[in-house]
């Protein structure tokens, strides 16, 4: 590479690299915009009721050294 070749290339680098406060900005938003579609998404998909979950897995009862549980 001569020196034409790097003049270029630094010609071409400089236009790429961002200054910080454009980094920062940057940031800045992408945590807002992940921050805004966790709470839209808490809001939408919520219910108002609880979600009642059974767990009929006798299987564990061993584990876990007590009797399993008969219905």
């Amino acid at each position: 590479m001569d020196h034409r070749d790097r003049e270029l290339l630094d010609k071409q680098m400089r236009r790429l690299q961002p200054t910080s406060g454009q980094v920062g900005t940057a940031i800045a938003v992408l945590v807002g915009v992940f921050l805004v579609g966790v709470t839209s998404g808490g809001l939408l998909f919520s219910s108002s009721e609880p979600i009642r979950v059974a767990a009929n897995n006798v299987e564990v009862a061993p584990l876990l050294g007590s009797a399993p549980m008969t219905p």
